[in-house]
């Protein structure tokens, strides 16, 4: 399956502002970010802790929805979804 993935300010730095990663069916956005990690490495230590949570004021959003409010990394990502990837903003 196909997803889209949105990147954001300083993530862009690492990987392309968009790109789509070829899931199989059933992938959680955990297994999407270590296919990411492979294609742009450095990727997922700038997402994920060592301990492998989400990054503080990190922002995953599935089709909108921050995961956090969903099943956290282990949100089931399907065909055609968008991935968007935000870092921490900073600025006053």
């Amino acid at each position: 399956m196909k997803v889209t993935v949105k990147s954001f300010a300083t993530f862009r730095d690492v990987m392309d502002s968009m790109t789509t990663a070829d899931l199989p069916e059933g992938s959680t956005v955990r297994e999407l970010i270590d296919l990411l990690d492979r294609r742009f490495p450095g990727i997922k230590k700038e997402i994920i802790t060592p301990k492998g949570n989400v990054a503080d004021y990190t922002n995953i959003l599935v089709n909108g929805r921050n995961i956090a409010f969903l099943e956290g990394l282990n949100t089931i990502v399907s065909e055609n979804d968008t991935v968007s990837l935000f870092p921490p903003a900073g600025g006053g």
